[in-house]
């Protein structure tokens, strides 16, 4: 292996395969692969849940090969070296040479025996093209509800449903649940799976901003994989069952409420406030077209606000946690939602005013 690399460009890869290396535990070490074929370089980083594969296109004719080496040192390295530094990668031996024009870096290197290739792209059950902003949308609007190290273990990941042209994504973590859904050209039968939470935050940061307009998704038996032009991202499934939510989902309400979002929002900073670590408990009083925002600490402290509504029902106070509101209203981009109920006991639907394709269901807190 010998080839030339601007150092932006090697040291912007290795920062996007950080939480995705392969652990050496032998010594502990987080390892990559780096592979070069054709005048392109893999960068491949895996662990027992996921795979990214980075390709970095070399303009010049260079010496094929493949190593497995350290991953923190040759991110440290390539941190060090100013930007613009055009680095020399040579294999001799058992040790990688970093060269430039002031410094030179002799790596030891792993033994490819040890480098474990969890996942075989084998032929694929279901290929799937999808816009790059659909995949975003369908990930980014459920994430905040997957729970984190349930003993549960399906709470901790995305359930996707693929059925007909539709793509739908659900998670919860039994308090609150987010509901997602997104029209596909291809049409497809019955298929479901779950994917871990850090795969779902991953998929997120990697093609979030590239400049590729669709992401192509590839289904195996046990894994699936998006590709962009130069990332290769796959995940294991969560070898578990999620529970059935057509119910909750589909579930018919007495009162809706319409509210300014924003408004909210900025009622909901204030009236928490005064709340100390732990304590997310705020008070909705809904009652003749008003509702009556509240909070106490535990010193006695409050604060109270008011919102004008159009309501014609009961008088109905309900406890909820007022971060899982912050969280849905945060994601949500149309200036008015709708805030559906039907007791203090029942659970609570929030989505935007003329968009069904997004729900969240939250469930009160016993006053």
């Amino acid at each position: 292996m010998n080839f030339f690399i601007l150092k932006d460009k090697i040291y912007d890869a290795l920062k996007k395969i950080n939480n995705i290396t392969f652990l050496n535990n032998l010594d502990n070490e987080k390892n990559i692969i780096l592979k070069l074929k054709n005048n392109i370089l893999y960068i491949i980083g895996n662990d027992s849940e996921n795979e990214l594969i980075i390709k970095i296109h070399l303009e010049n004719n260079f010496e094929d090969g493949i190593v497995f080496i350290s991953y923190k040192k040759l991110i440290n390295i390539c941190k060090s070296i100013p930007n613009k530094t055009v680095i020399n990668f040579l294999k001799e031996k058992n040790f990688i040479i970093l060269k430039t024009d002031k410094s030179l870096f002799h790596i030891k290197l792993y033994s490819l025996d040890k480098f474990n290739s969890y996942f075989n792209y084998d032929k694929s059950i279901y290929n799937i093209c999808i816009s790059k902003i659909n995949l975003i949308f369908l990930l980014k609007s459920v994430y905040i509800s997957i729970a984190n190290n349930d003993v549960r273990n399906y709470l901790n990941g995305l359930y996707l449903n693929i059925y007909e042209n539709k793509i739908i994504s659900i998670s919860t973590d039994s308090y609150r649940l987010s509901f997602s859904k997104i029209n596909l050209i291809n049409n497809i039968n019955n298929y479901s799976f779950i994917i871990y939470k850090k795969s779902v935050l991953e998929i997120i940061k990697i093609f979030d901003n590239i400049e590729f307009l669709n992401i192509y998704i590839y289904i195996y038996s046990k894994f699936i994989t998006f590709c962009s032009n130069n990332y290769k991202f796959t995940s294991r499934f969560l070898n578990d069952e999620f529970p059935n939510c057509n119910d909750i989902i589909n579930k018919n309400f007495i009162h809706i409420v319409k509210i300014d979002k924003d408004y909210l929002i900025n009622v909901i900073y204030r009236i928490s406030s005064i709340l100390e670590s732990k304590n997310y408990l705020i008070i909705l009083n809904f009652i003749k077209n008003n509702i009556l925002i509240s909070s106490i600490n535990s010193n006695d402290e409050s604060a109270k606000e008011n919102i004008d509504i159009i309501y014609d029902g009961p008088k109905i106070q309900i406890g909820i946690n007022y971060k899982y509101i912050l969280d849905i209203l945060l994601i949500l981009e149309q200036k008015y939602i709708l805030f559906k109920f039907n007791d203090d006991k029942s659970s609570i639907e929030i989505n935007e005013e003329n968009n069904l394709d997004r729900k969240y269901i939250i469930m009160p807190i016993r006053i």
